[in-house]
């Protein structure tokens, strides 16, 4: 079992799910051992215990709200900016994604963030669900665009 645990809010949208995604990807320098995190879903509790990291939610670590104090940011662009990742060319396209998809809603009922919300919606009860496939589909799609870009012709 990892020490760390990575906190999300219920019914985790797009934004918490690529956060924790992104912390146990590209985290492990600053948090050793982070890519094997366990991602649970907050419970309502403000106290944050040693070894969590609290994405999108409980006004802790990566959360963006109120909006006013985290003007045109979402959790997933501040960790972004903790980890120091901001030039990652293959990361380009999902941050664009993932931020307007937050901020701005009205997804594609395709897109990769309507899907994880219907997830969440499908199966209320079982968020494992929406956050297992959109770090799946988070890694593949990240994977493509390094093939894209870094591939010989």
């Amino acid at each position: 079992m990892s020490k760390w645990q990575i906190v999300v809010h219920p019914s985790p949208d797009i934004d918490a799910i690529a956060a924790a995604w992104l912390l146990r990807r590209f985290g492990g320098e600053k948090y050793l051992g982070i890519g094997d995190a366990e991602i649970v879903v907050h419970n309502g509790s403000s106290r944050k215990e040693p070894g969590m990291i609290f994405v999108d939610c409980g006004g802790q670590d990566f959360d963006h709200h109120p909006p006013e104090k985290f003007p045109g940011e979402c959790a997933f662009s501040l960790v972004i900016k903790h980890l120091e990742i901001e030039d990652d060319l293959c990361l380009e396209k999902i941050t664009k994604m993932v931020t307007v998809s937050d901020l701005a809603g009205g997804d594609h009922p395709f897109s990769l963030a309507q899907l994880v919300k219907d997830l969440s919606l499908t199966f209320p009860d079982e968020p494992g669900k929406a956050i297992a496939w959109g770090i799946d589909a988070l890694e593949a799609k990240y994977n493509s665009h390094l093939e894209f870009l870094f591939s010989k012709y």
